[in-house]
């Protein structure tokens, strides 16, 4: 059971008012305590912890390490994409919001349905699915790179589904189209124009 009398068990909120939140879980009969970061996460962590020792799988060490802010994992995704990718900086908007979403938060302590609830905020927002699958996958990135790193031993982006969109979109000028639109350019902007319109080059490649 996960309440009692009205009032969430093992987990609270210590000193009071304080909103900082710690998970209680008794092993061998011995109290050990974790902190979180807010009750969302403290409530994430407290179930968890719950089903690692219901499996025997609860190890006391994985959670004393040092904890990760997620903050760190983004800067460090974001260096090393300005690194190794052409476009520097192109990931960093996307980033960025989950930063804000999460920002110091433990990064061992992220569930994918804090990042789906991310997501549906996005979708509110009127974000494309595409966008949305976008961001998505720059967050991947991170973690995978954290678990490469040894910093993180899983990858919760990695069980969200992206968004279903169909992003083909082909549109053709007709003959007319294509002479009014010549017609109506300055000479020095035709040569590029019909390379586009030829070739079906993106802007960043023409």
């Amino acid at each position: 059971m996960a309440r009692k009398g009205g009032k969430d068990r093992g987990i609270m909120e210590w000193p009071k008012g304080s909103s900082k939140w710690w998970v209680r879980i008794f092993v061998s009969g011995r109290e050990k305590r974790y902190r979180a970061d807010n009750k969302t996460q403290a409530k994430a962590l407290h179930a968890r912890l719950r089903t690692e020792i219901r499996e025997e799988r609860f190890f006391p060490e994985k959670y004393e390490r040092r904890t990760v802010p997620f903050s760190d994992l983004a800067k460090d995704r974001m260096a090393y994409a300005d690194a190794h990718h052409k476009r520097r900086g192109d990931d960093n908007p996307r980033m960025e919001r989950w930063v804000s979403a999460f920002g110091s938060t433990d990064a061992a302590s992220i569930t994918p349905a804090m990042i789906e609830r991310v997501l549906a905020d996005m979708s509110a927002e009127a974000y494309a699915p595409a966008t949305i699958a976008r961001y998505l996958v720059t967050l991947k990135a991170a973690f995978n790179k954290a678990v490469r790193d040894g910093r993180l031993t899983a990858n919760p982006a990695s069980k969200v589904k992206p968004p279903v969109f169909d992003n083909e979109l082909v549109r053709y000028l007709t003959d007319e189209q294509e002479q009014a639109l010549l017609a109506a350019l300055p000479e020095r902007f035709r040569p590029i124009v019909l390379t586009a319109l030829h070739a079906g080059m993106r802007q960043g490649e023409l």
